[in-house]
């Protein structure tokens, strides 16, 4: 399974959206998970990517008992939010627009 399906695939299930894929990021290599420090190689590929059909714009919802939250990436920035070490990653990177 390529990545690209693999995105698809994820974004689905656990936001129920589709997307349309625009392009790839940079790849985030890790030798320890981030929660417990354990050894480890993880690659973590990230992807720009449109959102199709109706969108739920910034609000929490449901789907699959979890609760999803749209953020807006200028309040990311300001440090209103704690993020995903990876988000951290994209950002200093310059490739959260």
């Amino acid at each position: 399974m390529s990545l690209e399906n693999c995105v698809h695939r994820e974004l689905m299930e656990e936001t129920g959206y589709r997307c349309e894929i625009i392009k790839k990021l940079s790849t985030q290599y890790l030798n320890k998970k981030p929660q417990t420090g354990e050894k480890i190689n993880i690659e973590l590929h990230h992807f720009r990517a449109e959102l199709l059909g109706e969108v739920r714009n910034y609000e929490k919802f449901s789907h699959n008992d979890h609760d999803v939250f749209w953020l807006k990436i200028d309040e990311i920035k300001l440090g209103k939010y704690d993020v995903a070490p990876n988000i951290e990653f994209l950002l200093d990177k310059n490739e959260l627009q």
